[in-house]
């Protein structure tokens, strides 16, 4: 319950920043608020679900090649499917390679957090999908992962010691006092963002793609999550190296927040996105932890920002 509420705030902030084809009625009573949550996120088109390929040069000395993983309004009935989730695996249904419902609607990035893949949220990015908005993650190409789309990752008791110190690192360190560096070093995130919505809108123009005249190409908005949320962030004009002005909205899910994460370029780099944003953090966070997301994210943003918080804890 207290996620599919998270999934409903969502989504009702990326319906006001880009403008959705969703719609949606008065504030319920308390007495009925939990089943209306839950009957409005179960209604809406099936969810079709593909993965697409492209090719990353990046740093790398050969090409290598992304998958993008992309929900979207579809045409037919849903049935059982199976994403591979690390070494586990994850139960959904949905319209595997079903036919798009005709019509345009909005295109969403979903950035994923550290040692994450693009179906990590698949539960949001499918929700999403369900109330009328295309919705594409990539595979990032991180030092660690325990997820990917499409083949289980199997990981050693050594490797999974390393991972864990790596994602410590990144959030004391390397958002931290080394922000400046590591800056750079990410910039494989933003760029592979830019790539994906790129290769969507190559999709959207292509008249042999069953994608073909389905994306509002002035509708683009990103929700990143955690090291994601930087991600978002980046594009959304927090860095001017990274970014993308075809990006309309962004949602921020518990990304860093330090002194010196968005002070590398300027001072007060948050102050420079001039698109809608919304952050949202886990109500327990600040006793793990968490510095301000108040102080250090949205007093430093545009009036336009909105911030909540959320009873579950980000991982």
């Amino acid at each position: 319950m207290k996620k599919n509420l998270i999934i409903l705030l969502i989504t009702l902030a990326l319906s006001i920043c880009v403008n959705s084809v969703a719609s949606y009625g008065s504030e319920p009573s308390s007495q009925t608020k939990s089943q209306t949550v839950t009957d409005e996120l179960l209604t809406g088109y099936p969810v079709g679900f593909k993965v697409l390929k492209e090719q990353w040069k990046g740093q790398r000395r050969k090409p290598y090649t992304l998958e993008i993983a992309v929900w979207y309004p579809a045409i037919g009935k849903e049935t059982v499917h199976i994403y591979p989730f690390g070494e586990n695996k994850m139960t959904t249904s949905l319209v595997l390679n079903g036919e798009p419902v005709k019509g345009k609607f909005p295109l969403i990035l979903y950035a994923h957090g550290a040692t994450g893949g693009g179906t990590s949220s698949a539960f949001l990015t499918e929700a999403l999908a369900r109330k009328g908005y295309i919705v594409a993650a990539v595979d990032y190409t991180d030092r660690f992962t325990q997820v990917r789309i499409s083949k289980p990752v199997s990981l050693r008791m050594l490797k999974k010691i390393r991972m864990l110190k790596w994602a410590n690192e990144l959030r004391f360190k390397q958002f931290g006092n080394e922000a400046e560096k590591y800056r750079k070093l990410f910039g494989y995130r933003p760029d592979q963002t830019n790539l994906t919505i790129n290769r969507i809108l190559q999709e959207n123009n292509d008249i042999t793609s069953a994608f073909y005249g389905m994306v509002n190409e002035s509708k683009i908005g990103v929700v990143g999550h955690s090291f994601g949320a930087c991600t978002s962030m980046m594009v959304g004009g927090a860095d001017p190296v990274y970014h993308d002005p075809r990006v309309k909205a962004i949602v921020a899910l518990s990304g860093p927040v330090t002194e010196q994460v968005y002070n590398v370029h300027k001072p007060k780099e948050v102050n420079d996105i001039h698109v809608p944003i919304m952050f949202m953090y886990g109500q327990k966070e600040p006793f793990a932890g968490r510095p301000s997301d108040k102080a250090f994210l949205y007093d430093l943003a545009n009036p336009r920002s909105e911030e909540h918080t959320s009873e579950l804890q980000s991982h």
